[in-house]
């Protein structure tokens, strides 16, 4: 059973990647924004191909020579372009609005037509056990060194650079001068769609900025935040609660909040830590490795279910805390669903090992902008061929393996796509489905499995705990 199906069937797979953008609808962008401003100096569709075959394939190709390398070899010699010119027009404004335009366009058609049938499953079978949930959002921040230029711009939270001694010079108080380094992040913010199975948001800021400014809430009744310990701040949790959305965050370890119930496995607790701090050494340390499910009220006033949990990474007691108080929803069943948030990080792993979401060496900031930009286009084309391969083939395709070897397959596919060449797509997916030990999801282990590491054992004790029945028929499918 694939992870991320889309809803496009077998026979119309590859005429919906046909579908996605046409070489007309790059033409009139590429003018409207500004990009091309005169007939025949630049092939605005031969541009894209180059720019997402260069920053698309994993193997540190992201600069602006690569570019002007891919988009020769695509045109005839009396068409070719020298690097400064093609810097130029990188760094254009209106450049930068083309690649904006593209990216939106593209992430518009994956959100349409990528859908996730066994995460559909989950959410029937969570909305039937009283919590009315149409999707889960993943929260997280993705960052990257850029040219320490931006230093103020875009400061860095953190650098190992030390600061240097100025020999022979002084402050006025007699101390050495010391020559400080600069160094610069940037971020992206991002919001992921399990119901979709790709990004629906994403900010582009510092490695300074503030991750609770850039959560979206009251996007509709039913929506499931899943944040780590970043997000933890009361206001933002005020904020979602009072859209009639749900939350699971961790609660920093120092939070002010006090115990008011406590139950282990059905038994109540309440009379031994009732006005205690959840912080408190002996509510941490009592039985330690188990499941503590309570409720606590933070020191803004709101109530919410706190559950403690043992982290075996950190060797003691962390807490999550939600506004889920459904009964049916277990506190192990609460543990289990944050597991899910693990999605986001492997979406950052595509993008940076297989899409180059890595930064680039520039002064200039819209070169950044324009290769960020290509960076998320190529991961959505890729996120495309990956659904169309697990569809046509039957098999479980990994997105990672496509983006870290789409070396030898990106450079054909985009061309097809952009050519409107139905049959040389078909034949591209064909080719991909057939080699199922390069592109094929890696088995977990038993032991990844009985941990709840992986997605779909994360589903199938969800189904187990909730619906014995969807449970046999999860594992038949599976």
């Amino acid at each position: 059973m694939s992870g991320a199906l889309s809803t496009i069937s077998n026979s119309r797979a590859s005429s919906k990647l046909n579908n996605i953008i046409s070489a007309q609808w790059i033409g009139i962008h590429a003018r409207s924004s500004g990009f091309v401003q005169r007939r025949g100096n630049l092939n605005p569709v031969k541009f894209i191909e180059a720019v997402l075959t260069a920053v698309g394939t994993p193997q540190k190709r992201d600069t602006i020579q690569a570019v002007v390398t891919e988009y020769n070899s695509h045109v005839s010699k009396g068409e070719r372009i020298f690097y400064k010119p093609l810097h130029n027009r990188l760094r254009s404004e209106g450049c930068k609005n083309f690649l904006l335009e593209f990216v939106a366009k593209l992430q518009a058609h994956v959100v349409k037509c990528m859908h996730r049938p066994d995460f559909e499953k989950l959410l029937a079978t969570l909305q039937k056990n009283g919590l009315p949930v149409d999707d889960f959002f993943l929260h997280d921040g993705t960052y990257w060194k850029i040219h320490e230029d931006f230093s103020e711009q875009y400061p860095a939270t953190r650098h190992a650079k030390k600061a240097e001694l100025v020999e022979n010079t002084y402050e006025i108080d007699g101390t050495p001068v010391m020559n400080e380094p600069k160094f610069a992040q940037m971020g992206m913010q991002t919001t992921y769609s399990m119901r979709s199975g790709t990004i629906i948001r994403a900010d582009i800021t510092a490695a300074t900025a503030n991750e609770t400014d850039y959560v979206p809430k009251g996007q509709g009744k039913g929506i499931l935040h899943l944040m780590d310990a970043g997000y933890g701040d009361f206001k933002l949790l005020h904020d979602i609660d009072s859209a009639c959305e749900f939350f699971i965050t961790k609660l920093k370890a120092n939070s002010a909040a006090v115990i008011e119930s406590v139950k282990i496995d059905g038994t109540d607790f309440t009379k031994f830590f009732a006005g205690k701090k959840l912080s408190c050494k002996e509510f941490r340390t009592f039985r330690e490795k188990e499941v503590v499910d309570a409720t606590v009220r933070l020191s803004d006033g709101n109530c919410y279910r706190a559950i403690r949990f043992y982290s075996k990474k950190e060797r003691q007691a962390r807490n999550f805390i939600t506004n889920i108080f459904s009964n049916r929803i277990t506190a192990k069943m609460i543990c289990a669903i944050y597991k899910i948030r693990w999605q986001i990080e492997l979406l950052f792993k595509d993008l940076k090992s297989g899409s180059n979401l890595t930064g680039v060496n520039t002064r200039v900031e819209n070169i950044v902008y324009v290769m960020l930009f290509a960076s998320l286009a190529a991961h959505f084309l890729k996120q495309l061929a990956a659904s169309a391969v697990a569809i046509t083939s039957g098999i479980e395709t990994s997105l990672y393996r496509l983006s870290v070897y789409s070396n030898s397959w990106l450079r054909e596919y985009i061309h097809a796509l952009f050519a409107k060449d139905l049959e040389h797509i078909k034949q591209i997916i064909k080719n991909l489905g057939s080699t199922k030990g390069c592109f094929e999801r890696v088995r977990q282990s038993i032991q990844k499995h009985a941990k709840l590491k992986t997605l779909i054992s994360v589903y199938a004790y969800l189904y187990g705990s909730l619906a014995p029945k969807a449970f046999e028929t999860f594992l038949l499918e599976a």
